[in-house]
């Protein structure tokens, strides 16, 4: 997180109309007992998905500055909605968690767990058109 801040700081410089920030992961699985935690959307095995969000909390205090988390909890919580109407099983629930993952650059950072590491690339390939208009649909409407 320490080099990336820095690349997003640039970007944030250099192209101010920047709406969002997305930070894209696979979480880390039990690979015996989760090999098919996928979904099945128009006959494609697609990797679950869920978003993480940091308050900013921690040792010593926290970080300075902190996040805005409830607005990145919103926006992770509407493309949630969105994508679990395309299937009702397609995210995990979203981690709240005290760190701080870069979530203070914007209002709007998205840290995305893309599957796991007991998924295919190809499972979480099939994942990324419905993540994409999904964001696409909420960030209109913001």
């Amino acid at each position: 997180y320490s080099r990336s801040v820095k690349t997003m700081e640039a970007y944030k410089e250099k192209y101010p109309d920047i709406d969002i920030f997305i930070d894209v992961h696979r979480d880390a699985a039990n690979v015996e007992t989760q090999q098919d935690d996928v979904v099945t959307i128009d006959g494609k095995r697609c990797a679950r998905l869920m978003f993480v969000v940091g308050t900013g909390e921690g040792t010593n205090g926290g970080y300075n500055p902190r996040p805005n988390w409830e607005a990145n909890y919103t926006l992770a919580k509407s493309i949630t909605e969105q994508l679990d109407s395309i299937n009702e099983k397609f995210t995990r629930d979203i981690r709240v968690k005290p760190g701080r993952y870069n979530q203070h650059i914007t209002d709007m950072c998205l840290l995305v767990e893309v599957g796991h590491n007991a998924n295919t690339l190809q499972e979480a390939l099939n994942s990324m058109p419905h993540l994409a208009k999904s964001i696409s649909q909420v960030v209109k409407k913001v």
